[in-house]
């Protein structure tokens, strides 16, 4: 039996997945195995991954007859894991060198831990240069918590960021019994691990830079679409948060998902195109939320109605108040 699976949810990626089994298999060990759930692309993906299963016995494929939800993809790749713990690793980001052993002996360190979450790097979209990102954790060092209000008050806003997470298989499938993770569309795994580390507190977090995360490629907004994407992250974050943890330690997160998750989903749809109608729903739903957030009137309004011809100007400003209000 493998100790870790990486589980790979993909769809029409054929040349982004090809580029993450390559950093994956260049640092393979004997004790993984990589588990691929295709959501029925027609990209050539199929015949791509089953030339690599009869080179590699290791990888697991499975290929859905037609599209399903990317949540329910999700869920059917960790089903198909054999490891202790699975990799939530998506299709277009790539291991880091030695990242592979860099986890493996934290687990290892810290036998029966509930999971584990890693920094990433970023770079531009074709991976050629390494680019700056707006992490929504503020440690600086590798931390082990043993309190789900510390565990969420420090990492609740990553949690969200797949690639991210390495969680026990035993304590995931213990945790989807509660079928309240079904009403978080698209985070799914934002509930699961919410209630994992609300049953078992026991997580670890390594600061190295272990996930290459490309920029601007996320297919999650195309699937979706930029504006309900903005609603599913602005309901989810509020919703597990209020589910599981402390008022105060919700208020922080939700702050902190406000300054470097929604605020620059909405600068990449002003400079796309927002009209009119599209803006009313977002100060509609986001109102509801973050009424009482000197940062949301302070910026994030202001950046909702900022002519798209004036944000390339304003955008310096934007930063600035963003970073002082980190």
């Amino acid at each position: 039996m493998p100790f870790l699976s990486f589980c790979i949810p993909t769809f029409k990626r054929k040349k982004f997945l090809q580029k993450t089994l390559e950093s994956i298999l260049s640092q393979i060990e004997k004790e993984v195995e990589i588990v691929i759930s295709d959501n029925c692309s027609l990209d050539g993906t199929k015949e791509m991954v089953e030339s690599l299963v009869q080179i590699y016995p290791f990888i697991v494929y499975t290929c859905f007859d037609k599209t399903v939800p990317c949540g329910e993809n999700l869920l059917h790749v960790v089903s198909q894991a054999k490891g202790e713990y699975c990799w939530l690793m998506t299709d277009d980001d790539q291991l880091e060198p030695k990242g592979l052993t860099k986890v493996l002996d934290f687990l290892k360190k810290h036998p029966g831990i509930s999971g584990l979450s890693v920094n990433v790097q970023g770079y531009t979209q074709d991976m050629s240069l390494k680019k700056n990102i707006f992490y929504s954790h503020n440690l600086q060092q590798d931390t082990l918590f043993f309190s789900a209000q510390s565990f969420y008050n420090d990492l609740g806003a990553w949690i969200g960021f797949w690639s991210a997470q390495i969680v026990q298989t035993n304590k995931w499938k213990a945790a989807i019994l509660d079928r309240r993770y079904l009403a978080f569309e698209g985070y799914h795994h934002l509930f699961i691990i919410a209630a994992i580390v609300h049953a078992d507190p026991c997580w670890g977090y390594i600061h190295q830079r272990l996930v290459g995360y490309r920029s601007d490629n996320e297919s999650f907004s195309q699937e979706y679409g930029k504006l309900h994407r903005f609603f599913i992250d602005l309901q989810a974050y509020d919703g597990v948060g209020r589910i599981f943890f402390s008022p105060q330690v919700k208020t922080r997160v939700k702050a902190k998902v406000l300054r470097s998750l929604l605020f620059w989903q909405i600068v990449r749809a002003k400079v796309e195109g927002l009209n009119i109608d599209e803006i009313r729903q977002v100060v509609l739903h986001s109102y509801k939320i973050y009424s009482n957030s000197f940062f949301y009137w302070l910026v994030f309004l202001p950046l909702l109605f900022t002519p798209k011809m004036l944000l390339k100007i304003v955008r310096p400003l934007f930063k600035l108040i963003r970073k002082c209000y980190g």
